[in-house]
C-alpha cells in the first residue's frame, strides 16, 4: 500500500515539473471592446529555454485569407510590421515588445477600435527545437450598450374587443439584449407589471458593425380592464422601486367611444322686458283741453257756413 501510495506520488511530481519545463504561449481567447475605445491584444511566451532563437508572429484571417501582421525575434530588439500589413490597420494600431527573464511579449494595441478591425487573430511562435509552431487564437468582437427606445404614438385609441399591435424600436446593444414591455393600470397606484405574453422581436437593420437594432411588437386586445392602462417598453432591465424600467419610452392606451359624462350646459335666459309708458296727468288734461277746443272751433265754422247759404 505505501508502494503504491509513493508510485502516485512520483507521478504527480513528474506531470507538475513537465508542465512547469513546457513553453507557454498565452493570449486573450475572446476580447470585447466599444467602438472608439482603446484595444490590447497580448502575446506572451514563456519559456524554459535560453539562448534558442524564436519567431513570434500576429496574423489575422481575413475573408477566408491569413494576412501576416507583426513579428519580433529574440535576437532583434524591434518589432516589425510585415510586409503584407494592411495600411488602414497600422494607422492606428501600435506594437508593443518587452523581453525580459525568458518572457517575450509582442502587443497589439488598437488606438480607436473600428468595424474594420473585428475578426480573428493568431499569435503563434517558431523555436528552434519546436516540430511545429505554438498557436494560440484572441477573436476581436464589438460591443455595445443599449440605446434609447422609441414608440411612435403617445396615446392609441381602440375599440373593445379589437386587436392591436404596439410597436417600439430600438438599438439593443452587442450582444443583442431583448426588448421587453411592463405596464400598469389606472388603479394600480403606478406600480408595473412585466407582460410575459404577445412579444416578437425582430432584429432590423443597421448602419454600422457599433450596434444592433430591432423591433420589438406587442399584440393586445382591447376591453374596457386597459382603458388607461400605460405600456412600458425597454432594452434594458434596470428598474425603479416601481417597477418601471428606467430607460424606456411608454404609450396609453384608451378605450375608443366610451361613454363620456360632460357637464351640462344652461340654455341662456331670454330676458323679457315689458315696456309701460305712463302718461302724467298735466299732459292728460292738456290733451282734453285741445279736444274741448277742437270741438269749438268745429261747431263755429258749421254755424258760419249755414248762414251763408
Amino acid at each position: 500500500m505505501e508502494l503504491q501510495n509513493w508510485s502516485i506520488s512520483m507521478l504527480v511530481l513528474c506531470f507538475v515539473y513537465k508542465a512547469l519545463g513546457e513553453d507557454i504561449l498565452e493570449t486573450r481567447a475572446s476580447i470585447a471592446a466599444f467602438k472608439g475605445h482603446r484595444v490590447t491584444l497580448p502575446c506572451k511566451f514563456t519559456t524554459t529555454s535560453t539562448g534558442e532563437w524564436m519567431f513570434i508572429r500576429w496574423t489575422r484571417t481575413y475573408n477566408d485569407s491569413v494576412i501576416n501582421l507583426a513579428n519580433i525575434q529574440n535576437n532583434v530588439f524591434s518589432a516589425n510590421w510585415a510586409p503584407g500589413a494592411p495600411e488602414d490597420f497600422r494607422d492606428h494600431v501600435e506594437l508593443h515588445k518587452s523581453i525580459k527573464d525568458g518572457e517575450y511579449s509582442l502587443d497589439l494595441i488598437i488606438d480607436g477600435f473600428r468595424c474594420s478591425d473585428i475578426g480573428l487573430y493568431t499569435c503563434d511562435v517558431f523555436t528552434m527545437t519546436s516540430s511545429s509552431n505554438i498557436v494560440s487564437e484572441s477573436n476581436l468582437e464589438m460591443k455595445a450598450n443599449p440605446g434609447q427606445p422609441s414608440i411612435t404614438t403617445n396615446t392609441i385609441e381602440v375599440k373593445e374587443n379589437d386587436t392591436f399591435r404596439i410597436e417600439c424600436n430600438s438599438n439593443v446593444g452587442i450582444p443583442a439584449s431583448t426588448i421587453s414591455w411592463w405596464y400598469t393600470l389606472p388603479d394600480a397606484s403606478h406600480i408595473y407589471q412585466k407582460v410575459t405574453e404577445g412579444i416578437v422581436q425582430e432584429l432590423t437593420s443597421t448602419e454600422d458593425c457599433s450596434n444592433t437594432a430591432a423591433m420589438s411588437t406587442l399584440t393586445l386586445t382591447m376591453s374596457a380592464e386597459l382603458d388607461g392602462a400605460v405600456f412600458v417598453c425597454s432594452p434594458t432591465l434596470d428598474v425603479g422601486e416601481d417597477g418601471k424600467p428606467q430607460n424606456a419610452d411608454e404609450v396609453k392606451i384608451i378605450l375608443y367611444g366610451k361613454e363620456t359624462t360632460t357637464q351640462s350646459t344652461a340654455a341662456p335666459t331670454t330676458i323679457k322686458a315689458t315696456i309701460t309708458t305712463e302718461v302724467s296727468s298735466a299732459n292728460n288734461a292738456s290733451l282734453q283741453f285741445s279736444a274741448i277746443l277742437l270741438s269749438c272751433l268745429v261747431t263755429i265754422f258749421n254755424l258760419y257756413f249755414t248762414r251763408a247759404t
